[in-house]
């Protein structure tokens, strides 16, 4: 799972607000957030307090910012708990900020300070997907044996925290961000022999469930151009896993314009032998194959001001009148180099996910068992 915590950081600067002459924009950590005018002034030190953050609420009481956060499941109990991000008159504002008398009398405090245990914060983990029965549309099948070479997906880190490790001018892909369920199929030798493995990010899954339906996890593999491509680069000599997004109704809150009752998926990176292809030779297997990825919004040269022009705007699987829930926007974007790297936090990917998103009404946000 992503990264998230409470840090002490810089206001790097503070802008005016286009359409508010009481409120500014803080930039800080990597993004953005409104603040009371002449609260905060450029090289200011702050806490910052990132979305998905969950505050007790006696703390988010102190904090006077108990009336901006979203209900939550923590801890046993549902209530404002969870910091997220919105629009403020018309510009996103990711979190917040507090200046550091929040923290009383400290004898250290320096940038990237981790503050979190201070205010007895936690991370927000979206409840699990829970098979509820015949008729429900949630067809998640039962939990299977995982071999130990159907390895799971790399876990995104977030831009705003990490991105200094992408220069400008390193060629990147910026592909779309889709809402849904993290899916896994593969070709494997297990047990010598080659055998086709199916699951989410964190389990493999039976292919038929305790009542004779096949798990939507195996939904992939019904399609014989998913089939063939793994069974080209397998070649009974390599172990293959497509990795890929199954998004629609029942899936989450987010149609994408698929029909109710039916699923969709796009594939988003390949691993063979356990290592991810660079993305020219996925790009060009999936093309050849017929297999759909998700949407590439970009491909080229880095530039720090491609993640605020891409991180929102609308989908690009389906047209707004194509879709049937209201929110027809994007969840955010994956920016990946175009040529695999490996760096601190393991594999280098980032993602950046959209103020609008994260501030939609009746948000479903569901985790893996």
């Amino acid at each position: 799972m992503s990264e998230v915590s409470i840090t002490v950081e810089r206001i790097e600067a503070v802008e005016p607000h286009p359409n508010a002459d009481r409120l500014e924009i803080a930039k800080v950590a990597g993004t953005q957030t409104i603040v009371l005018k002449g609260q905060f002034a450029d090289g200011d030190l702050c806490v910052y307090f990132p979305p998905d953050i969950l505050l007790p609420g006696d703390v988010s009481d102190q904090l006077g910012v108990a009336k901006y956060l979203k209900t939550a499941l923590w801890e046993g109990f549902s209530f404002p708990c969870r910091v997220a991000a919105t629009r403020l008159r018309g510009v996103p504002s990711y979190g917040f900020a507090q200046p550091l008398t929040v923290l009383g009398t400290r004898p250290l405090i320096d940038v990237g300070m981790d503050v979190t245990e201070c205010f007895r914060a936690g991370k927000y983990e979206p409840p699990a997907m829970i098979y509820h029965g015949c008729g429900t549309g949630e067809v998640w099948g039962g939990l299977a044996h995982e071999p130990i070479n159907f390895h799971r997906y790399t876990d995104i880190q977030h831009y705003r925290k990490y991105r200094y490790l992408l220069e400008p001018g390193k060629p990147v892909r910026i592909t779309e961000k889709l809402h849904g369920g993290n899916s896994r199929v593969g070709l494997l030798k297990v047990d010598d022999e080659w055998q086709f493995v199916a699951g989410s990010h964190k389990t493999a899954r039976k292919k038929i469930d305790p009542e004779g339906r096949e798990s939507v996890y195996w939904y992939p593999l019904q399609h014989g151009n998913v089939l063939e491509l793994l069974t080209y680069l397998c070649n009974e000599q390599h172990d293959v896993i497509l990795f890929g997004e199954l998004y629609g109704p029942g899936v989450q809150d987010l149609s994408y314009g698929i029909p109710a009752g039916e699923i969709g998926w796009r594939l988003f990176d390949i691993s063979v032998n356990g290592r991810y292809l660079n993305w020219t030779t996925v790009r060009g297997l999936c093309r050849d194959s017929g297999v759909e990825t998700v949407p590439l919004l970009y491909e080229g040269p880095f530039d720090p001001s491609l993640v605020d022009e891409l991180t929102c705007g609308p989908t690009t699987v389906a047209s707004a009148d194509q879709i049937a829930c209201d929110f027809k926007d994007r969840e955010g974007i994956v920016i990946t180099p175009l040529v695999e790297e490996a760096c601190c936090i393991g594999r280098l990917i980032l993602k950046s996910v959209s103020a609008d998103y994260l501030d939609r009404r009746e948000a479903q946000d569901n985790g893996d068992i």
